[in-house]
């Protein structure tokens, strides 16, 4: 992975920052449903291929080996288990069990990468660990706490970078943990329907109501609680912030430098348009049927998704890590 820019990375203004989160805050507790759902149409499939062109500048030269062919390989069997239930030829709750040892995998498939930093191959261990146990006692339980994860991994990719953590850190400290942790309490969506503000079921009509959508983000034994709906809240303002991050963050830092793509991605101009593109598609399949769209965004977002885990793994490693070990004839390996 290429060094950083001594510069300073291009962050958005304080003032940009604020009103996307104060915003992104005030949708998700008024209108929680619409905070989930009309976000995921317009922006679910632009900001998996966004992310996933950031993961190849960033770091596609240290997947460029026989490790990254491996986590290649699990996420093509992830994607062929989902397309086998879209399908109706596969259960969900096995499939479920699987694709979740597979996300197990991929944490343990980094472990030999980071050998020279125990205390990280112990985390990226004890990951792998913890998908893997949660597979056997809980697997809907799991999938949930990773979603609600997932919302916050944009941090990770900020974490990561020299050249914005400091900046960067204590403005995510406040977005992803201080403002969520408000929603939750129930409070803003009090004072939200105290003002005649609260429209919980407004959104997208083929999406149903928000209680047909609580399981995404809350515990099964939570459904039947009086907060259950503020989780669920917090989860989607979480998502908004998992959106903008990647979609208005992220490739601004690949223009400081550092990018080196594996993948012949097209020109900057040309993707936005494709990229562009198909969330307008994804947007009217969506809007025309919510459920059965989901289900097959479910497999560009397993990718998007699952790649997350080793690829922030390694990042906790270092350069080295990430960079991959070398092969004798002086190639990635």
């Amino acid at each position: 992975m290429t060094q950083g820019p001594a510069r300073p990375a291009p962050l958005p203004p304080a003032a940009a920052v604020v009103a996307y989160v104060a915003g992104a805050a005030l949708l998700a507790s008024a209108a929680p449903l619409l905070a989930y759902a009309g976000s995921l149409a317009l922006f679910g499939a632009p900001h998996a291929l966004a992310e996933l062109r950031y993961v190849d500048g960033r770091f596609g030269a240290g997947l460029a080996s026989r490790r990254g062919l491996a986590i290649a390989g699990v996420l093509a069997v992830v994607v062929a288990l989902r397309a086998l239930v879209l399908l109706g030829q596969a259960p969900a709750l096995d499939a479920f069990v699987l694709e979740l040892g597979l996300v197990a995998l991929l944490a343990f498939l980094v472990v030999p990468s980071l050998v020279a930093r125990p205390g990280r191959a112990g985390l990226a261990f004890a990951v792998g660990a913890a998908i893997a146990l949660g597979s056997l006692l809980d697997p809907l339980l799991t999938v949930v706490v990773l979603a609600l994860l997932h919302n916050a991994t944009p941090v990770g990719f900020l974490a990561e970078r020299d050249d914005v953590r400091a900046r960067a850190l204590p403005a995510c400290a406040v977005a992803f943990v201080a403002v969520p942790l408000a929603i939750a309490s129930g409070l803003p969506s009090a004072g939200l329907a105290a003002l005649g503000l609260a429209a919980p079921d407004a959104g997208p009509a083929s999406a149903g109501t928000l209680a047909d959508h609580l399981r995404v983000f809350v515990p099964s034994a939570w459904l039947g609680s009086p907060r259950a709906a503020d989780v669920f809240a917090a989860a989607a303002y979480l998502q908004l912030l998992h959106y903008g991050i990647v979609l208005g963050v992220l490739p601004r830092l690949l223009r400081t430098g550092g990018d080196a793509p594996v993948l012949p991605w097209p020109r900057a101009g040309v993707l936005a348009l494709a990229i562009a593109a198909v969330g307008g598609a994804f947007t009217v399949a969506f809007l025309a049927r919510f459920t059965p769209t989901r289900a097959t965004y479910g497999l560009l977002a397993s990718v998007h998704a699952w790649l997350e885990v080793p690829v922030l793994l390694l990042a906790l490693g270092g350069r080295a890590a990430a960079a991959g070990p070398r092969g004798p004839e002086g190639g990635i390996a």
